[in-house]
């Protein structure tokens, strides 16, 4: 818990809000620009995965991923850690063939580089959609396995039957004549 802040407090806060954010914005930046020169001058990518895990909740990580990504011209391969940070690699042959953009880089903030998303409701609509997407989905990974589980596809193709069958049930029921 913590004390609520008076309203000339909530001004004062907001102000200094306003000041650090830009630096840590700035800082940010700079200290990206360093780890991807220093990746593209030595192979050394241990600055962007401390980076990455350095970035607090609400500073568009992803979109420095995205950032990383693009300006490392796909050197750089970012992904998810089983532990739930970040992992980072160099893609193999990288030196021979990506042009990481320095240059280009520092002229790029990441929080400008992509569009934030805008939060969005899931609807039940968008649910039955999104299942049977996956349940359709026979792509494969680059390895020949399934990005879809047969089995998770199969269940989706089950549960979207099930509800359409339920509107189908509601539906009729209501426009079925009403007897007195």
């Amino acid at each position: 818990m913590f004390d609520l802040l008076t309203q000339s407090a909530i001004g004062e806060v907001i102000t200094r809000i306003a000041t650090t954010a830009k630096a840590l914005q700035r800082d940010i930046h700079v200290v990206a620009c360093s780890t991807l020169a220093h990746v593209a001058e030595h192979g050394d990518y241990r600055g962007v995965l401390s980076l990455l895990n350095a970035m607090p909740n609400g500073q568009r990580v992803q979109a420095l991923v995205v950032w990383y990504q693009h300006f490392s011209d796909g050197a750089l391969q970012i992904s998810k850690g089983t532990d739930g940070g970040f992992a980072v690699k160099l893609k193999a042959g990288w030196k021979d063939n990506c042009s990481i953009d320095v240059a280009s880089a520092m002229l790029t903030d990441y929080a400008a580089f992509t569009k934030e998303a805008k939060p969005a409701t899931l609807s039940v609509e968008k649910l039955i959609k999104m299942i049977e997407d996956k349940a359709n989905n026979t792509e494969l990974n680059a390895d020949g396995s399934p990005k879809v589980d047969p089995a998770a596809r199969s269940i989706g193709a089950k549960l979207v039957a099930i509800y359409r069958d339920m509107i189908k049930q509601a539906a009729a029921a209501t426009a079925a004549p009403v007897e007195g």
